[in-house]
């Protein structure tokens, strides 16, 4: 799951983690303090690597999953394959991964890829979010975030003078259609 602030990264790492132990699919819960604070984990669980660590040989956004979770002490398998295991006290730059930032996300590819799309993200963002899959991509986004934005049905699109306008030189358009039957037409160089 990728996301555009960490405040969201965390909030859906949370849900994702309690959904995950009510259906019981979390077992052996340990303690692991972490530079963000103590936090649980279980074999089963996604954890991310948030800072380089040449001895521990992992970067920044490396993505594993825990297959073994003691008190102080994880054994971690990266996606790459390679198992890594380390204490606390060597490393405590971790933190839950089914969700990271689209900026963590960079570089990594998965088979599946859910975006929460919300109204800070810029295009670049969206195509980074959007680019990471080998399968499939899916993007979700909140109703109330953009309630003030204009959205609906295509119903026309192409080029013509700005605002239909003879005098203006030609823009793309977009023309969108709300279930109230509302027309809205957005103009813009990007939109082809």
């Amino acid at each position: 799951i990728l996301a555009h602030s960490n405040a969201d990264v965390q909030a859906l790492n949370q849900a994702v983690r309690d959904a995950r132990k009510e259906r019981g699919e979390l077992a052996g819960i340990a303690r692991f303090m972490t530079e963000r604070g103590g936090r649980e984990f279980a074999q089963g669980d996604r954890l991310v690597f948030l800072r380089n660590d040449r001895e521990l040989d992992v970067k920044n956004g490396t993505l594993g999953t825990v297959e073994r979770a003691e008190d102080g002490r994880l054994a971690v398998r990266l996606d790459s394959g390679e198992m890594r295991e380390f204490s606390a006290e060597q490393y405590a730059a971790v933190d839950h991964g089914y969700a990271v930032t689209i900026h963590k996300a960079q570089g990594v590819t998965v088979d599946r890829a859910y975006l929460l799309a919300t109204p800070g993200m810029d295009r670049s963002l969206a195509y980074v979010g959007m680019t990471r899959h080998r399968e499939a991509a899916t993007l979700f986004a909140g109703a109330d975030d953009f309630t003030d934005r204009r959205a609906g049905r295509l119903v026309d699109h192409g080029a013509a003078p700005y605002e239909h306008d003879p005098k203006n030189g030609l823009s793309y358009f977009a023309t969108l259609e709300n279930d109230k039957g509302e027309r809205h037409t957005i103009w813009g160089v990007d939109l082809e």
